[in-house]
Formats: structure tokens, C-alpha cells, sequence
């Protein structure tokens, strides 16, 4: 097995242990959801044929979920779950520096070429229509740029936070942004010069940060 092949065995088995921890008609419930939505988009989201395609009655939706609200909520968890665990375990597999801020952009790349992300664009804008959507997304981004920011492998301070969060919400906007440029134009647009600018604002953010820091730091030996 090769190695961009492991990674995508641990991001598939994160899923599988959220997936593991609910019933198994809920698991078959959001499996199917998960298929139709990437097969066939958001509108495919219907009870009657979620039930049918997890071979489940479909008062089970009800049972399990509560509402379609609450099955996407479940979704949007499996969906995304798995994707920035991977991100994360990319990042931290290397030491602090320009390597580690360079594996975090080739993942961010990789990760919107991945159909469980591009499934994901189809419900955000629902969001923008449906209130009792926003939540749970709204919540989602937030755990998206947390996840950023462990990937910089900065140690948050007070001073850097703001700095620190600005550019989590610059790659998480490029992520969805340049992906759906990408898709809408497969044979005519090109994301990665806009992502090799976004790995050069990284590096000027990141070592202004660690610049700083080691300011902070008194020299071995000084004298007091």
C-alpha cells in the first residue's frame, strides 16, 4: 500500500469510528445519504429515497435524526470529520517551518479535489435559505479554522491570535473558493498559482510570528 493510500485508509476509518458509535440503521442512514449526495447533489437528499437507498424505513430518519435538519447535521459531521483529521495529520507529521506550512497547501489541494469536499459545497448554500442550517455549518467553519491553525504549528499567544485566525479564515475561504472555480471549469482554470500565493502570505505570516517569539525569548547566556 502506498503511502498517499494509508492516509486515505486513516481518513476513511475516522469516519468509520463516528459512524461506528451510532445504531446501525442510523449508520445505514447516513451512508446513504452520504452516497446520494455525492452521486447526485442536495436535491437527492429526499427521505423517500435516503430510506430506499439504506434499504430502512423511512420513520427510522425521523427516529434517529429528528428532521432532515438533524440527518444533515450527522452528514456534515461524517463528511467533514474525516477530511480535517487528515489535514491535521499531514501537517503534524513535520516539524515547525516552511516544509510543514508546504505539506499544509498540498493538502488543502488535495482536499478539494476530493468528492466528499465538493458534496459539502452543495449543501453550504442551502444555508443561506434554510435558518436551522446555519448552526450547525457556522460551527463547522469554526472547527475548520481551529484545525487550521494547529496545522501552522504556531503556538497561540494573545499577541498572534487575530493574525493566526485571519489566515485559518484566508484558507478555509480558499479551499471552498478556489474548488468551486475549479469544478465549474475543469479544463480552463488552474487553482494552484492562486495557492502558491497563498503559501507565500503563510510563510510571511508565520515566520513574522516565530521572528517575534524568539525576540521574546532571552538568549542563553545574556547577561541579566
Amino acid at each position: 500500500m502506498t503511502s498517499d493510500e494509508e492516509k486515505q485508509a486513516r481518513l476513511q476509518q475516522s469516519t468509520e469510528d463516528y459512524l461506528q458509535g451510532l445504531p446501525q440503521p442510523a449508520q445505514k442512514l447516513l451512508r446513504a445519504a452520504r452516497r446520494l449526495l455525492i452521486r447526485k447533489g442536495f436535491d437527492a437528499l429526499r427521505w423517500e429515497s435516503i430510506a430506499r437507498e439504506a434499504g430502512v424505513q423511512r420513520s427510522l430518519i425521523r427516529y434517529y435524526f429528528g428532521d432532515k435538519a438533524g440527518l444533515l447535521r450527522a452528514l456534515l459531521r461524517a463528511l467533514s470529520q474525516d477530511a480535517l483529521l487528515w489535514l491535521v495529520a499531514q501537517a503534524e507529521a513535520l516539524p515547525q517551518g516552511p516544509a510543514r506550512i508546504h505539506a499544509h497547501v498540498a493538502g488543502t489541494i488535495k482536499l478539494t479535489q476530493n468528492p466528499q469536499f465538493l458534496s459539502f459545497l452543495d449543501i453550504v448554500p442551502q444555508a443561506l435559505r434554510k435558518e436551522e442550517l446555519r448552526p450547525p455549518i457556522a460551527e463547522l467553519y469554526r472547527w475548520a479554522r481551529e484545525m487550521n491553525i494547529r496545522c501552522f504549528g504556531v503556538t497561540v499567544t494573545q499577541d498572534n491570535v487575530k493574525d493566526l485566525e485571519a489566515l485559518a479564515s484566508l484558507f478555509v475561504a480558499a479551499a471552498d473558493g478556489l474548488a468551486i472555480q475549479a469544478a465549474l471549469d475543469p479544463d480552463g482554470y488552474d487553482p494552484a498559482p492562486a495557492f502558491e500565493k497563498l503559501e507565500q502570505a503563510a510563510r510571511l505570516v508565520l515566520e513574522t510570528q516565530n521572528a517575534g517569539s524568539h525576540r521574546d525569548t532571552p538568549e542563553t547566556g545574556s547577561a541579566p
